[in-house]
Formats: C-alpha cells, structure tokens, sequence
C-alpha cells in the first residue's frame, strides 16, 4: 500500500468512528421501575389505591412533546407507547403499584397531561426540564388539579459517549423527581386525608 492509499484509509476509519460516536442513533429510556423513595412517600402519604388514566400530551404541544429527543444528533424515544406522555403514567403506575396502591377498579382515578419536556447535553452543562398537569377525578368530581415541574443540571462531558448516557440518565430521573413531587404536594394528601 502506498503511503497515500494508507493515509486514506486511516482517514476514512477515524470518520466510520466519529460517525459510530455522534452520527444519529436511535436510543431508548429504560423501563419504569420502582423507586425506594416514593414507594415510602406513597405510603406514608395517607393516598388509598387509584386508577391511573391514561396520560397525553398537552394538545397545543403534542407534536412537540412526543417527538424524539435529540441528544446530540441522537433521537430518544419512550419505550412506553412511543409516547413520553406514557412514560410518566407508567412510572406512576409502577410507583404506586409497589407501594400497594394501584387498582385498575378504583373510583379514584389519576391522569395527567405532560406541559413540558426537554433535554439538552451540550460540552459545558447539561440541562432537562419535565412538567405535567396532574388530575385526581373521584365519583364527584375533580378532587385535585395541578401543574408540577422538576428540573435538573449537570457537567456534560466533551466526550459524547459520556455525555449522551448521562444525558439520558438525568432526563429518565426526572420522571421519578415528577411523581415524588406529586406524593409530597400537600393538596394532594389532603384529597385522600378528606375521603
């Protein structure tokens, strides 16, 4: 081989592998699992057993709140429905399940409509915002009605294969963050302390 059929070479594997590092990639969540925290938020937090509803994005926002999230020219997708919207009402229902706390029949159903979701991981500082509406509906009417939001920070490495795993852990916890806000919201305990 010739030093320039060499070189050529050389040139066209490193590009195959900044192209493997950050070229577009489809990557998903994790499953919901349960959390220790809020299995011990919900069961200290007064709550009988709900239904959970099916959750949705906010209509004026849905085509932007269900699309894939980039991640550095990564597409992130739920694994729930295709649907983040899903997702957060998967991680309730996973949440209260463990804590003995969800049945399908109950009268007491929560939904939820997701208002924001973001995540961005550029060199420097990482950042991921979540917000949903949350419902509590009994047999009388609508219990609760609130607007939550959790939001998280973090050094974002150079490195993409550091930077988008640690992208995706940080946005995936906020679900979590999301629902032990619910179970800690004082208006929310006071719909099953009053039943």
């Amino acid at each position: 081989m010739t030093r320039v059929a060499v070189r050529l070479a050389s040139l066209c594997a490193l590009a195959l592998a900044c192209l493997q590092l950050t070229g577009c990639a489809q990557l998903s969540m994790s499953a919901p699992s349960p959390s220790a925290a809020n299995i011990q938020k919900a069961r200290k937090s007064g709550m009988t057993p709900v239904a959970i509803a099916e959750f949705v994005a906010d209509p004026g926002k849905a085509g932007d709140l269900e699309k894939p999230l980039d991640i550095r020219s990564n597409a992130l997708h739920s694994p729930v429905k295709g649907s983040y919207a899903a997702y957060l009402a998967e991680t309730l229902r996973t949440e209260l399940h463990a804590a003995g706390l969800n049945d399908p029949a109950s009268s007491t159903v929560v939904r939820g409509t997701l208002t924001r979701s973001s995540v961005s991981a550029p060199v420097g500082t990482g950042k991921a915002e979540l917000a949903a509406r949350f419902f509590v509906i009994r047999k009388d009417g609508m219990a609760y009605e609130r607007e939550l939001s959790v939001s998280d920070s973090w050094d974002s490495d150079f490195i993409g294969v550091s930077a988008i795993p640690a992208a995706i852990g940080h946005y995936q916890a906020l679900y979590r963050t999301l629902v032990g806000a619910l179970l800690d919201d004082p208006d929310f305990q006071k719909v099953f302390a009053s039943k």
